[in-house]
């Protein structure tokens, strides 16, 4: 499923967050989360956190401008891989 930050910019400060689901797809499915290519990890500032089977919530308490970037949603299983992705722009 498509996710978003918004269509305006995030304030440095805001809270943001943001859910992929996957809805299609033999499990085992894994759902990660990347940031301008890397994998993103619970750190500076930013929580992953797994709900489900087929979803991931990434989140990021307090804004600041180093968390801008192109964020995707890499949904990967046994018959092959699918990508979501969206920019997080910060006002900084």
């Amino acid at each position: 499923m498509p996710f978003d930050f918004g269509e305006a910019s995030v304030n440095e400060l805001d809270m943001v967050s943001a859910s992929c689901t996957v809805n299609k797809g033999d499990l085992p499915i894994d759902v990660a989360w990347t940031k301008n290519g890397g994998r993103v990890y619970t750190n500076d500032g930013v929580v992953v956190t797994k709900t489900s089977q087929r979803m991931s919530v990434l989140s990021i308490e307090s804004v600041r401008a180093r968390h801008a970037g192109n964020f995707s949603c890499v949904a990967t299983n046994n018959a092959g891989v699918t990508t979501h992705w969206a920019v997080l722009a910060v006002n900084g």
